[in-house]
């Protein structure tokens, strides 16, 4: 009988960590190393080529991170990822959260072991597709970059999650200019992109910081840092202005949020 081989690769920038990692994964049979990259462009390439079933992914590496290749990735065949760090709590305590698995580095055989043991499984399983949803759950939770503490508005999003065309994109809440209505989605406006969402206005109205982002309309929500000018019209309402020169009328129900504004600039 043929031992079906998981097909492994590695991401790290530095040589030292790949080779540890190259050196225990040699002790087990039922594991096949097929590549090793040091930055994010060729593991992508290997990653979409080779489709791997395991991959050791570094978090913290030059260009493109850990985190930002998995946007770029195509979530068909997406393997099972176990992270390597050398720090961030935070990012850490998301992790066991959502029950993603991560070596911290230095790491001893025994958590190493326990990771590839866990891994395994979820492959032999075939349980890869809930796991990568928790990957993506965990990155859509991450209120901030690796390094940084937990602050008092980190119930609210600073990325949003945009699916298209196979791929999972994570949209920087602070590139957003205004988002607008459209039947059952949302169109997010972001410099010259418009991305595609499904969900209510009024429950990605909760999910971000009201310190930056402002309902002026049923139809539309504004980035406050987006605003130029603000021009009276037909009866107590505003033309807002945006930077980029789009032009957006608030309705009458929404008077209250302008006020509020309006007594918070002035």
């Amino acid at each position: 009988m043929t031992l079906t081989k998981i097909k492994t690769i590695i991401v790290d920038d530095e040589a030292l960590a790949r080779r540890r990692i190259k050196k225990l994964l040699a002790a087990r049979a039922d594991v096949d190393v097929v590549a090793e990259c040091n930055n994010g462009n060729d593991a992508i390439a290997s990653i979409e080529s080779l489709k791997p079933d395991l991959v050791f992914l570094d978090i913290q590496m030059p260009e493109i991170g850990g985190f930002e290749l998995i946007e770029r990735l195509d979530v068909k065949n997406f393997p099972v990822i176990i992270f390597v760090t050398a720090h961030d709590s935070y990012a850490l305590k998301a992790f066991d959260i959502n029950a993603v698995d991560y070596i911290l580095k230095p790491f001893d055989d025994e958590r190493f072991y326990h990771a590839l043991d866990r891994a395994c499984e979820l492959i032999e399983q075939k349980e890869t597709g809930a796991w990568a949803k928790r990957v993506f759950k965990m990155l859509n939770g991450l209120q901030q970059e690796p390094g940084a503490a937990a602050s008092s508005n980190s119930n609210y999003l600073d990325r949003i999650v945009i699916r298209t065309s196979g791929r999972i994109h994570f949209a920087s809440t602070d590139a957003i200019d205004w988002i607008e209505a459209s039947g059952k989605h949302l169109d997010i406006h972001a410099g010259k992109s418009v991305h595609r969402i499904r969900e209510s206005m009024s429950d990605l109205e909760r999910k971000l910081d009201p310190k930056k982002f402002l309902r002026i309309h049923r139809s539309y929500i504004i980035n406050i840092s987006r605003i130029r000018e603000m021009q009276s019209w037909h009866k107590g309402e505003y033309m807002v202005i945006l930077e980029n020169d789009t032009k957006l009328v608030t309705g009458r129900g929404y008077r209250d949020n302008l006020n509020l504004l309006l007594n918070r600039l002035v």
